[in-house]
């Protein structure tokens, strides 16, 4: 499985790698900003590598989580329906939490830090390329 986490908090992203680590992923790769983001999903939309889920805070620099999504869906979804997007952010705003569940590709709205329990139900449930 390859998870890919769009987020410019540095602690955050190692807490959530080990947890990732923890429920067996090691194909994890992280980006600091939608920009870098999208050379990224670029890059390994060409090599035919691309993550079977994307966690995205909210609050990034340039593009935040809502403009990355709506470029993600237009952009990368018809190729690549089978990858999942989960909002993992500081908000508890349950009014980006419905904005957040409106995407086609956004399957939950999570606080930080990453729990490893509904982790491993989500990772039971999404299909993972070959």
């Amino acid at each position: 499985m390859r998870v890919f986490i769009l987020d410019d908090d540095e602690i955050s992203n190692e807490l959530t790698s080990i947890i990732l680590n923890l429920s067996g992923i090691e194909h994890i790769d992280v980006r600091h900003s939608g920009r870098e983001a999208v050379r990224f999903l670029d890059e390994h939309q060409e090599k035919n590598t691309f993550p079977d889920l994307i966690f995205v805070d909210l609050n990034l620099p340039g593009m935040n989580g809502f403009e990355f999504i709506e470029f993600y869906e237009k952009t990368y979804l018809n190729m690549n329906p089978e990858t999942k997007i989960i909002m993992l952010t500081n908000s508890v705003n349950e009014d980006e939490k419905f904005k957040a569940l409106t995407y086609e590709s956004v399957i939950d709205f999570w606080s930080k830090p990453l729990n490893i329990n509904p982790l491993e139900e989500v990772l039971s449930r999404i299909s993972v390329r070959s």
